[in-house]
């Protein structure tokens, strides 16, 4: 076994955990901007700022929301990546995920098309899609077994107030 003597934190290394700790959808995370991660003056806590920019729009009006970055983001190097990114000039937050000109293809599907390859061999039955979004579900189902009200929750992972069914219950 060769050890290498470099870590490479880029887009493949921290989107899958932005979905994760965040519950955000994954063309959310894909689309930021460097201008989309703020702290919070008061608390000092990092926190992504979703909303429609240049880079995409939002699925709804709900989506609209600010969610709060986990530490363990921060512990594995998410500010020294961002602070990285603005050093080198960039405006994306994952600039190797924006599509080709001539493709109709969004940013999120550019990571999923790269990611799905390396995953899929070791998940015979998983169903198309049904990983990324699978981590919406653990976030929500994290979420309510802290006892994070049904209205906190929608909050966070952008669903709108009104009767969700069997997902307010997820």
């Amino acid at each position: 076994l060769n050890v290498g003597s470099e870590i490479i934190h880029d887009a493949l290394f921290f989107i899958l955990l932005l979905v994760w700790y965040t519950g955000a959808r994954r063309e959310e995370i894909c689309k930021l901007k460097l201008d989309d991660i703020f702290e919070n003056e008061v608390l000092g806590i990092p926190y992504l700022f979703i909303r429609p920019t240049d880079t995409g729009r939002i699925k709804c009006k709900s989506s609209k929301r600010k969610i709060p970055l986990h530490s363990e983001l921060m512990r594995l190097g998410l500010l020294r990546y961002i602070e990285a990114m603005k050093n080198a000039g960039e405006t994306l937050l994952f600039p190797e995920m924006y599509p080709s000109g001539n493709t109709k293809r969004k940013i999120g599907d550019v990571f999923y098309k790269i990611w799905w390859i390396y995953l899929r061999p070791f998940v015979p039955d998983l169903k198309r899609g049904q990983a990324m979004h699978a981590a919406r579900h653990t976030a929500s189902d994290a979420l309510k077994q802290a006892g994070i009200d049904l209205e906190a929750r929608n909050d966070v992972l952008g669903h709108s107030q009104k009767a969700l069914g069997e997902v307010a219950t997820r």
